[in-house]
């Protein structure tokens, strides 16, 4: 895949940090880089660019009680800013939820980036 533009939606700092890391050092863009349910409406509403793909944590609050809707809230306006261009990943601990495209556990990175790397180029 050529560089892809990713987003990455998950309130484990340190998570955020490696997973920018590594997919920055594969020659990818991290365009939001979001550690709150606040953060990451503003970031999707601010974004001009295309996301390919979002890794999305489905609970974004350590505060909030387990089945949080975190994650649907955040795919549902990742769908509506950029329909089916951007394909949506749950890097959360309960699996995938709804309208997410795929379930990765956030501790496998190299799941992570064979999922990015195996995608199609898109448009130009």
């Amino acid at each position: 895949m050529q560089e892809a533009n990713i987003g990455i939606f998950d309130d484990m700092g340190p998570f955020r940090r490696i997973t920018a890391d590594m997919l920055d050092k594969l020659g990818h863009r991290v365009l939001i880089n979001a550690g709150t349910r606040t953060e990451s409406i503003a970031a999707i509403e601010e974004l001009t660019e295309l996301l390919d793909i979002a890794l999305v944590d489905g609970n974004l609050d350590p505060n909030s009680s387990p089945g949080s809707d975190d994650g649907v809230v955040i795919t549902r306006l990742l769908r509506e800013k950029f329909g089916d261009a951007v394909a949506i990943v749950s890097v959360s601990g309960n699996g995938i939820f709804e309208g997410a495209d795929a379930a990765i556990s956030k501790f496998d990175t190299k799941a992570i980036s064979d999922f990015v790397d195996q995608l199609p180029d898109r448009a130009q």
